[in-house]
């Protein structure tokens, strides 16, 4: 082999070397602008976190409140209805030191059936309990009587009530045992 042969492809290599070189910086300047390009979509994706976070917080608190006041005059609708009824027992109580036993019973048919009415519009429905089988979970018994079948509702003592499908107040009722033989 002659000097003039390894010659061209040192001087290849040289040219390559330097290509290589100017690659290499290229490449690190894109791999730099692109770093870049992700921290700054990092940060604003962090931003995003924090403000979409404090939003959520203060809609969390705005809920708070609002529960909070639905519960504080949840029973105002019903107890301005108890208000007008009240206001009519204190009218029969003071025409019943003037006036005759008569109207006062019909004042006080008339709050009864003002009464039921209020009830059945907040959706407040008596329990029927005379003869039917004692239930622990609509009745407490507090009495007992020998009957002819065992755990029958004999008396209503207080009146019990469902509002919509749930037992509102239970009712106190006097319960038959069977009577042995």
């Amino acid at each position: 082999m002659n000097k003039n042969n390894l010659k061209p492809p040192l001087q290849d290599e040289n040219k390559n070397n330097s290509k290589t070189k100017k690659g290499n910086k290229e490449e690190t300047a894109e791999k730099t602008t692109k770093t870049k390009e992700q921290e700054e979509k990092i940060n604003e994706l962090e931003e995003q976190l924090q403000r979409t976070t404090a939003d959520f917080e203060n809609y969390k608190k705005w809920v708070d409140r609002q529960t909070s006041e639905q519960i504080q005059f949840a029973g105002e609708k019903i107890l301005k209805k108890l208000i007008d009824f009240y206001d009519d027992l204190e009218r029969v109580i003071n025409a019943s030191k003037i006036q005759s036993s008569k109207e006062i019973i019909e004042g006080l048919e008339l709050l009864d059936k003002k009464f039921k009415k209020l009830l059945e519009e907040e959706n407040v429905k008596p329990m029927n309990c005379i003869g039917q089988q004692f239930d622990p979970y609509f009745h407490e018994a507090f009495a007992q009587e020998k009957g002819k079948e065992e755990n029958i509702i004999l008396e209503e003592l207080q009146k019990g009530y469902f509002l919509n499908s749930h037992v509102l107040r239970h009712a106190k009722v006097k319960v038959s045992q069977k009577q042995k033989d």
